[in-house]
């Protein structure tokens, strides 16, 4: 097997191309045909193409996994025991071994991140594949079209987890959301105290933004590079309607306050054609650091407590059949994510005392673990474009552009939806609460691409009515989302122990009359002046439930949004950051009726934000990996034995002697 196959994810795309290869017949008669370098040129070419294709996600861009150094011995104690690789945890496992001193140790139940994870136009390729968990949550008000499937949840089983995953957009949410958490009690999270933490990350690489106002809102320093986007010839078409119809253009939608209506082109988080995720950002800066180790494939089952709720240790199954058990010293830190995070700490004997007792687990903390569960919930209006057409898509058009992406331009598989318009739909409050992503599919777009990145949609079953208008017109996807949910959910334990999601998306009648005033607001904009020129039509589906209300009537609609809907993968709040009874963390992250336990990732974000979730969890990685330091260096920061730790230096291995009760 060559170094390549092991790493690269069996996509789709690949698997087209393998088919239509096989009826080609390459034998060693070709070589019978050249009299020059013809046939050496052409080796040397594939050659250089399969080189550049390994260097996308080669093996030694990761961390080595030191499951397989040890996997015939035991485990050392650690300082810190780091549960997750995604968005925050693998920010904060790379931040505590900063400390020469500390010895960290970092559990991933996936493995190395494939190539489609690092190429943008990828982005839907690793959906429902071996590098996603494929959750489902339930929901009686949203996404009936699955059927009795549910609502679908991707989340990254990767290193970086869902950040090697998603959809790359930059949106913090607005000042107020953020304010909103420090007034409920959290001190320290106020939008201004947090900023510092978003631009600790932050590698832009748009200078004006960096420039503006002396750099108050970015910074251009940090290991995650944020680049401004590229936009297809059908944006620049939309972005020249969107001026006719009035709106204001954005410039940067993270720096002060936006208007209640506008549209702006949504930044990204990648560069030089590949996604700066936090296993690319951080982890693959690292793989030398010695005070660092990282276990894939490691399913940890319980974070292990003693009788007075100290927190000493893990279990966790290697490569689904090899049980461990490791210790830690100082802290464990759980950085799962809001879905995982939760039943992991009620397998631990944390959470709602019933539900954990009705399976056998001993109660160590009665605590709301798993409640409060919130989303961002949108649903998708398809028009296409009558009056514009192009010359149709060779179906080669994925192999030419690779071979660019490969050879010569790395941009060249970098353009993935960038347009956004956000709206005060109430004409009220003056803060926006629906948002419109346009995604845009040019004239015959091949229908197995199409139906590939319907996956994530919920629209593959209406794949062939999208295909069919798409083959004389340029297609308008049009998601519609809610910005502050009202609905809640909750997560509980299977009786296998797993994840049992009850999403409850739409429950709220305020989410669903926002996203009914989001689809008017879309019809009135398409049936605009500005838009007409271009033929907009709107593709309706064929949904039976939905045929006894007037078309386009609330009622109508309400029945849309009940069947065409999904979430954005934007799950937050299941293990609540506060001081009241429903919280499960403080200020400080720490797990309440626990000693040496924090949830670092955005299970704790208390109250719903307006933006995406990805650069708010790297926020809290960053803010709760200082706190940590600030935990355990102020009494040492005078004897110098904790200094930072280069990338190359050699640090003493991990101690089995130490107790965690020694450092509390």
């Amino acid at each position: 097997m060559n170094v390549c196959s092991i790493r690269s994810q069996p996509s789709r795309i690949a698997q087209n191309f393998i088919i239509e290869m096989d009826s080609f017949n390459i034998s060693s008669e070709c070589s019978a045909t050249s009299v020059g370098r013809a046939n050496n040129l052409l080796v040397a070419m594939i050659q250089l193409l399969t080189a550049a294709h390994c260097h996308v996600s080669r093996p030694s861009m990761w961390p080595p996994d030191y499951g397989e150094i040890v996997s015939q011995g035991e485990f050392g104690s650690y300082d810190f025991i780091v549960v997750g690789s995604g968005s925050a945890g693998a920010i904060v496992a790379s931040r505590l071994s900063e400390i020469e001193n500390w010895n960290v140790l970092l559990l991933e139940a996936g493995g190395d991140p494939p190539i489609e994870s690092q190429v943008p136009v990828f982005v839907f390729e690793q959906l429902k594949t071996r590098v996603d968990w494929q959750f489902y949550g339930h929901s009686s008000m949203a996404c009936q079209i699955n059927g009795k499937d549910g609502c679908y949840l991707p989340r990254g089983k990767m290193l970086g987890g869902t950040s090697s995953l998603n959809s790359m957009n930059f949106m913090r949410g607005y000042s107020n959301d953020f304010n909103e958490w420090a007034d409920a009690g959290n001190a320290g999270w106020s939008y201004e105290d947090i900023l510092p933490y978003f631009k600790k990350y932050e590698g832009n690489l748009n200078k004006k933004f960096v420039a503006h106002m002396d750099g108050k809102y970015h910074s251009s320093s940090g290991p995650v590079k944020i680049s401004s986007p590229n936009t297809s010839k059908l944006d620049q078409k939309v972005i020249s309607f969107l001026n006719d119809f009035g709106l204001e253009f954005i410039e940067d939608i993270n720096a002060e306050a936006a208007p209640s209506s506008g549209y702006t082109l949504l930044q990204k988080y990648h560069s030089n054609g590949q996604r700066s995720g936090t296993a690319y950002s951080f982890l693959s800066k690292v793989t030398d650091r010695k005070n660092l180790h990282v276990v894939k494939h490691a399913y940890v089952d319980r974070v292990l407590l003693d009788e007075n709720n100290v927190a000493y240790g893990v279990e966790f199954t290697y490569k689904g059949e090899h049980k461990r058990i490791v210790n830690c010293t100082k802290e464990v830190i759980v950085s799962a994510g809001a879905l995982q995070s939760p039943t992991l700490l009620m397998r631990s004997g944390i959470g709602p005392k019933q539900h954990v007792e009705e399976l056998g687990i001993p109660c160590k903390a009665d605590l709301s673990v798993g409640d409060n569960f919130m989303d961002h919930v949108s649903t998708f209006l398809v028009f296409k474009y009558t009056n514009i057409t192009s010359k149709p898509a060779s179906p080669m058009i994925m192999i030419h552009k690779l071979y660019e992406y490969l050879m010569m331009d790395l941009n060249a598989l970098s353009t993935t939806p960038v347009l956004m318009v956000q709206v005060d739909t109430t004409n009220i409050t003056g803060i926006p609460d629906v948002a419109l992503d346009f995604g845009h599919l040019f004239q015959g777009y091949p229908k197995d691409l199409l139906k590939s990145s319907n996956v994530y949609t919920g629209l593959d079953s209406l794949n062939d009515a999208i295909a069919e208008a798409n083959q004389n017109s340029a297609i308008l996807f049009l998601w519609i989302a809610g910005l502050k949910s009202a609905s809640k959910g909750f997560i509980r334990l299977d009786e296998n122990l797993r994840e049992n999601i009850t999403a409850n998306y739409l429950s709220a009648a305020s989410d669903r009359t926002a996203l009914i005033r989001g689809i008017k607001y879309a019809i009135r904009l398409m049936k605009s002046d500005a838009f007409r020129t271009a033929g907009t039509e709107l593709i309706r589906f064929d949904l039976k439930d939905c045929d006894a209300h007037e078309y386009l009537s609330d009622e109508y609609w309400e029945c849309y949004i009940t069947h065409i809907s999904n979430s954005i993968g934007h799950a937050v709040g299941t293990s609540k950051m506060g001081i009241d009874s429903e919280a499960v963390v403080d200020a400080e992250l720490k797990v309440h009726k626990t000693k040496g336990l924090r949830q670092i990732d955005c299970g704790v974000i208390p109250i719903s934000i307006s933006g995406f979730t990805n650069g708010v969890a790297m926020m809290i990685a960053e803010k709760g990996s200082d706190l940590i330091k600030e935990t355990y260096l102020q009494h040492t920061s005078t004897d110098s034995q904790d200094k930072m730790v280069s990338d190359t230096e050699t640090v003493r291995k991990p101690t089995s002697h130490r107790t965690i009760r020694e450092d509390l």
